[in-house]
């Protein structure tokens, strides 16, 4: 937010050279807050982060960003909702292993177009 608050763009920019612009400021792939921004326990939160992304004209809330996790799960209820006609499950002998130990069947992958900001990637999900 500081960094759109501050930027300058002259009026005479296009749309495409302002996605240009965009596109150069996201590229480090990094995400960052001010201190302004942190919660009131400071750095030392364990609050997740959670994003909204976009999956052609349906928005989905309250994704859960875990760099550390191997796999990127959904719901099937979530899947179910989304109006995208490109959705091609396929089937997988995978299984995970969930927090309390027990193994779970995985119902199939999926490779879907997510647009996080002016990024688009294709996201697999289990």
């Amino acid at each position: 937010m500081k960094v759109l608050d501050q930027a300058y763009v002259d009026h005479e920019v296009t749309l495409g050279q302002f996605e240009h612009i965009m596109g150069n400021v996201t590229a480090c792939n990094n995400l960052g807050f001010s201190d302004e921004e942190l919660p009131a326990e400071g750095k030392n939160h364990n609050l997740a982060l959670h994003i909204f992304v976009n999956c052609k004209s349906d928005s989905i809330s309250n994704v859960l960003i875990d760099t550390g996790s191997s796999l990127n799960v959904m719901p099937m209820a979530t899947l179910e909702k989304l109006s995208y006609l490109g959705i091609h499950l396929r089937a997988t002998s995978v299984s995970v292993r969930a927090f309390d130990g027990s193994r779970k069947a995985v119902l199939g992958d999926v490779d879907l177009p997510i647009s996080v900001g002016p990024h688009e990637l294709r996201w697999r999900s289990r």
